[in-house]
């Protein structure tokens, strides 16, 4: 995976944080609307990730989510079954998936049942 913003190359668990959930987008045109949702609950709780696939050019920086990465190896595009459909991937902070979900509506269901919108 490579950061859009610093250029650096990481791997998913140097993004995931014990202390947030982290929401993986993998269909970039959904990234708006899953940041729009995630923006309501309180800060610090929730990191927002676009994930780009593979071979994605000329990919811009997003200031409304945490950072935009671009999968140069396809791997968690495969990881999270993008190709059977899957768009958005939710990882709680234990590291364990809480939700693989086919559209941004299910951000709203799943984070309902933890987190009170401000």
């Amino acid at each position: 995976l490579r950061d859009v913003r610093t250029g650096t190359e990481t791997k998913l668990f140097g993004i995931f944080n014990p202390t947030r959930h982290t929401v993986l987008v993998l269909d970039p045109s959904i990234a708006g609307e899953v940041a729009a949702t995630v923006d309501k609950y309180a800060r610090g709780v929730v990191q927002t990730i676009v994930v780009h696939p593979q071979g994605s050019e000329g990919v811009a920086p997003m200031p409304s989510v945490s950072a935009v990465l671009v999968d140069g190896q396809g791997h968690a595009h495969r990881a999270y079954g993008a190709e059977a459909g899957t768009a958005i991937a939710i990882v709680r902070p234990d590291g364990v998936v809480g939700a693989l979900l086919r559209g941004a509506d299910g951000v709203g269901k799943y984070f309902s049942k933890i987190f009170v919108a401000t």
